[in-house]
């Protein structure tokens, strides 16, 4: 049986927070927020972002996604976050057709761990946990999830079994550095392997880290 489900992005709950206590309208704190963000990465060299990615799974339920999904995964961000998909131009609200361009930067696996050491940026966890829910216990060694890499040199992504029917969650800044980094389900990332209709397209992963 498929995946219920019941909310997409567990994220919401900040940004309507933070509408909330704002007296300016949704779209004027959206498009202030897009506008200072991309002004501030305009750059004539190209960015690269370190990723490790760290998958957590159950032997018995699944969820131990390829080498090649999560390339495909990252693939589809990059392509995504540059501008570059296929429906980039027809898809953008009007709103923020002045902002849109490619940002020059490219998400790219990490070739050393934080000891130095060669890696592929893909770290593999087996848990007892059947599923993980948005209170952050993917991102802890404890709790059956696996510790971050060091945040403010790597991308931290958490793939795994997300209950709730969530898609994925995203940290927004300001929060502890120990959890920064954003978590997607395993059915929903990237468009290959495991990826799940009707959210098999593989932008679960480029909502979060937009955030």
């Amino acid at each position: 049986m498929g995946k219920r489900v019941l909310e997409l992005c567990g994220s919401g709950l900040s940004l309507k927070t933070l509408v909330f206590f704002s007296r300016a309208p949704r779209d004027t704190i959206l498009i202030k927020v897009a506008a200072s963000s991309i002004e501030n990465m305009k750059t004539n060299t190209k960015k690269i972002i370190p990723v490790v990615v760290h998958v957590i799974y159950d032997d018995q339920h699944g969820g131990n996604i390829t080498n090649e999904q999560i390339q495909n995964a990252l693939d589809i961000l990059n392509n995504n976050i540059n501008g570059q998909a296929d429906n980039f131009l027809s898809r953008t609200p009007d709103i923020f057709a002045a902002f849109r361009g490619d940002l020059n930067v490219e998400f790219r696996l990490a070739k050393k761990d934080p000891n130095g050491n060669p890696t592929n940026g893909i770290t593999r966890t087996s848990t007892t946990q059947t599923s993980f829910s948005t209170n952050d216990g993917v991102k802890y060694s404890s709790s059956g999830g696996k510790d971050a890499w060091n945040t403010s040199k790597y991308l931290n992504m958490w793939v795994c079994d997300l209950s709730g029917g969530l898609l994925g969650y995203a940290q927004f800044p300001g929060g502890a550095s120990s959890t920064d980094g954003v978590v997607v389900d395993y059915a929903y990332f990237g468009n290959t392997g495991t990826a799940t209709f009707p959210f098999s397209l593989g932008r679960t992963a480029t909502h979060e880290v937009g955030h």
